[in-house]
């Protein structure tokens, strides 16, 4: 404990400093990361009344599960405890992977039946089927961050390992420049409305991914693309059948509540055979996060 924490010493020691410098790359990561969530604001303040309430409802549910299932939690121990190289690789592959199989299920899932879950959480009182087409207009276009709201985390934290602040702040800083140019183009331009806004921002996010995982690999962390890949298109194979069930609920125009139990049950059991059936190294990944949540809970 001493040897960190000595009230009489030099308050600049070499820990303190080496602390300081990566506080102006913080600052400006901060102030950019705000600037970039008032982006999509700014540009749907021009459409009709309530496109800003259905824009921060969609956000909010498709912030949701990755914020719930936060991949960052120990992660960046488990990089700045890994000296080589190869190991750090290792460990983002299964984390990339991992986040794959979390992100594609739920992004189908809120595509499909986005306006099931809309329905059943906010449909009430003044908020009206209207309303819940409204924000359901936005959550389809805004489902496609789900990818890179998982693997943004971890990917961040690699660039916080190997020091490069800086880096990060330029990145948010070509997202908004990106953000900025789509929502113009989209909403002035191509006259998308709020599905436009809320395309712009998940294509922003999609520049920010490519940018981010081609800056690891400069780093020397060598990232399995034909693997993740392949075990994208095995998922998404097994997830078809949601689009039948969908289909085939508004034939039958089965309620609000059934639909999500079984549209929600379906997706999760979809995606647990198409992880328990991959014949990859990934099948060993979705075995251990089992075991680790049974053993959690026990």
């Amino acid at each position: 404990m001493r040897g960190y924490f000595r009230p009489w010493g030099h308050p600049f020691n070499p820990a303190v400093k080496a602390s300081l410098i990566l506080a102006p790359g913080l600052l400006i990561l901060q102030a950019t990361q705000h600037v970039y969530a008032l982006t999509d604001r700014a540009f749907v303040s021009y459409l009709p009344e309530g496109s800003i309430g259905a824009l921060s409802y969609a956000m909010t549910l498709v912030t949701l599960v990755p914020g719930l299932l936060s991949m960052g939690g120990s992660f960046i121990t488990v990089l700045a405890e890994s000296a080589s190289r190869e190991v750090r690789s290792l460990r983002l592959n299964q984390a990339i992977s991992l986040a794959i199989f979390l992100a594609l299920g739920s992004t189908l899932f809120l595509f499909l039946f986005g306006a099931t879950v809309v329905q059943v959480l906010l449909e009430r009182g003044m908020f009206g089927r209207t309303d819940t087409q409204l924000v359901y207009t936005a959550l389809a276009a805004a489902s496609g961050m789900m990818l890179p709201l998982f693997l943004l985390t971890p990917l961040d934290q690699v660039f916080q390992v190997e020091g490069r602040v800086g880096l990060m702040a330029r990145r948010t800083l070509l997202g908004i420049a990106v953000n900025a140019a789509l929502n113009a183009w989209f909403l002035f331009g191509l006259g998308w409305g709020l599905g436009g806004v809320a395309l712009a921002t998940t294509l922003s996010y999609w520049v920010l991914l490519l940018f981010v995982c081609r800056a690891v690999s400069n780093f020397g962390m060598h990232l399995h693309w034909r693997d993740h890949i392949a075990w994208a298109g095995w998922l998404i194979v097994f997830l078809l059948p949601l689009w039948p069930l969908k289909l085939l609920a508004q034939q039958l125009e089965i309620g609000a509540w059934p639909l999500l139990l079984a549209s929600t049950s379906a997706t999760a059991l979809l995606l647990l055979l198409a992880g328990l059936t991959y014949p990859g190294r990934e099948r060993a990944l979705v075995q251990d996060t089992l075991r680790r949540l049974r053993g959690a809970k026990q």
